[in-house]
Order: C-alpha cells, then structure tokens, then sequence
C-alpha cells in the first residue's frame, strides 16, 4: 500500500513514537480501551482509539508481556512451573561450561526443572507455565553462541536480565501467527499489566498511534 506524500512531507502527519504520545488511550483505559480492528501483514494489529489508530506489532507486544512475567517470577514474586513430556537435553559449549556456577542457579530461581549429568549436559525436564509454546533450543543456541563468542573475556559475563529476554523472545508470539479477535483483546489486557509497554525488551517499539487528525492531514481533508 502506498501511503500519501503528506505523511513523508509534513513531520505532523506521521506516526508518532510512542514515547513522543502525550495522553490519548493510555490516559483514557489503556490498551484494554482500543476496539481491534484486525490483523495486518500477518504481524500487525490494528486497533482504533478514541481518536484514530493504534498499530501494535505482535511479537514485540507479546514478549513484552512474556518478559514482565519471567521477570516478576524472576525476582521472587512467584508462578508455578509445569512439566514437561518430552524433557530435552542441552550441552553447554566448551569455553561456555565455565559459567555453570551462575547457569544453574539462574535456570532455578527462573523455573525451569532440571537435572544435570557431567560437567556440562542439562536434562530440562520443565518450566515455567507461563512460557507456553517455549522453543528451549532455540534459546540454548542463542546462549551457547554467545558464551564462545566471549571465551576471552574475563569469567562472570552471565546475565540474568539478558537472558530472560532472550527467553521471552523464544516463547512468544511470532510474526505471521495468525491472531483472532478474541486473541487480540486477550493481548491488549495483558499489555496493559507489563511493565515499559512502549517498547519489547530489545528496545523495537511496541506500537505507534496515528490520530484521526493526522489521518486527515494525510489525506489533505480540511
């Protein structure tokens, strides 16, 4: 879709970042106030406010979600953890194994169940059930990468925050997944219950907001 030359031409007439929105729905009943619209692309949301559109980009939205949960959980404040059917079973890399000491308490305190063989070998038996669809090797690759990425560094350069969002990433919503109405309306209540909503963890904005007074700019109408 081609948009109107207005939106490149006047810097009023183009989205605005969610950093720069002053009131609107987020004064006026939050995300759970926006109408959803429909599914865009396969990745985004649309949903009208009071006073225009609301675009939110799923995956950012739902691992926002994901990791405000982790994270409370993280810090003590509490979900349970499921086990699994299927346990999986990972290896630490070489110059990864000499983070264990940090590895295993971090696995702990964030839910998951495991038991250990060896020096290095991890036989996830479950997690936390907040995780839902969680892809387990996914993230363990994305660690393991990392660790002999740092094999020079000095020991200690495990950390926690990092990881919970690289989990977050892998147990959430990803683009060109499907969402239902029902689905939306169900991630917006949630997105009003996560901390920092304007942006996922990796720093991607969560949504942008058009006003119908910028549409209108858009589209030149007086």
């Amino acid at each position: 879709m081609l948009l109107p030359q207005a939106l490149f031409d006047d810097p009023e007439a183009r989205p605005r970042h969610p950093g720069a929105v002053e009131g609107g729905f987020l004064d006026r009943g939050g995300f759970s106030s926006l109408r959803p619209v429909g599914q865009i692309l396969g990745t985004y949301l649309v949903c009208e406010s009071g006073d225009g559109v609301v675009i939110i980009d799923q995956h950012a939205a739902d691992e926002r979600i994901v990791f405000s949960r982790i994270k409370e959980m993280y810090l003590g404040k509490g979900a349970p953890a499921q086990r699994w059917l299927v346990p999986q079973v990972v290896t630490l890399p070489g110059g990864g194994r000499r983070e264990r000491g940090v590895l295993e308490p971090f696995l702990s305190q964030a839910g998951f169940l495991f038991e250990t063989f060896g020096d290095a070998t991890f036989k996830i038996t479950g997690g936390p059930a907040i995780l839902g669809q969680f892809d387990l090797q996914g993230w363990w690759k994305d660690l393991s990468e990392f660790l002999l990425s740092q094999e020079s560094a000095p020991k200690g350069i495990f950390d926690a925050d990092r990881e919970l969002w690289r989990i977050a990433c892998h147990a959430s919503l990803r683009g060109g997944a499907s969402v239902g109405r029902e689905g939306m309306r169900s991630l917006l209540q949630d997105l009003d219950r996560a901390v920092n909503s304007h942006s996922c963890p990796h720093g991607r904005p969560v949504w942008v907001s058009i006003s119908s007074a910028e549409m209108g700019r858009m589209f030149h109408r007086s």
